[in-house]
Parts: C-alpha cells; structure tokens; sequence
C-alpha cells in the first residue's frame, strides 16, 4: 500500500478507486484513512461517482451501493465537480484518445483541479495510451 500512504495533495479519483473505497477493501479503507487527512483534498466527478455506483451494485444491490455513495458523499471528503469546463475538455479527449469516457472525466477533473488522476489499477487501454503520448499530468496506481 506504499502509493495510498504518498497520496498527499489534490487529488482526482478514477471510478475504481471509489469502487475501492465503497466495497470497503483493504485498498479503499487505505484510501479513505488518507481522505481524513488534511494533506489530501479528492475530487471526482457525477460520470465517475455514477460508475462506481452501478459497478457496486451489481456486487452488493442498489441499496448498499446508494448507501455508499451516499455516506462518501456526506463525509465530507471528497468534491464532485460539475460544469461545462469538465464536459468539454473530457469530450475532447475521448476524442482524441482511446481510452473510456470515464477516464476521460477522471482527467478533465484533474486538469480542471489542478489535481493528479488517481486509478486503482493500471489498465492496458490507459497503459497504451501513456506509452503513445503520455499526460500532462502523469497519473498514479494504486496498485
């Protein structure tokens, strides 16, 4: 867990940290210990929190997922960004990138922050496009 106890700073979280975080493993209780620290501020946005929703559900049923999205939402510790700015530089990645529309959210969250993207675990579409042309703002793995 050496990359959850660096997180420190402005941070965007990916759908799979907050599935993480919402299926109360090891990783996301890790996580979510750090988000009580005052080095750390999270942000993620409505596409990013709606993933994590529906992908946790699918484990846990729709109302132990509300319920999680819920009790992050009400902690106070993390930002859900919204508007125009997040939208439109997120649609312009996905069209000039191959990687998810939700990644791509993840990234406009970052750039628009002023934050460093945060995932959970490399994955190869994300990977390959690092390897083509990498991000102004590298992001980091949790695992």
């Amino acid at each position: 867990m050496g990359a959850v106890t660096s997180l420190k700073g402005n941070l965007a979280f990916d759908s799979s940290v907050l599935v993480e975080i919402f299926s109360d493993s090891e990783l996301g209780n890790s996580v979510f210990a750090r988000l009580q620290d005052d080095e750390v501020v999270s942000h993620t946005s409505w596409v990013n929190l709606a993933e994590a929703t529906y992908v946790t559900c699918r484990k846990v049923g729709h109302d132990k997922a509300r319920a999680a999205a819920k009790d992050l939402l009400d902690s106070g510790f993390i930002r859900l960004e919204e508007g125009i700015r997040i939208h439109t530089v997120a649609s312009e990645m996905k069209c000039e990138r191959a990687i998810s529309l939700v990644d791509c959210y993840t990234f406009a969250v970052a750039e628009v922050t002023g934050s460093v993207p945060v995932f959970a675990q490399r994955e190869i579409e994300l990977s390959r496009e690092i390897k083509k042309r990498p991000f102004e703002t590298p992001p980091v793995f949790l695992s």
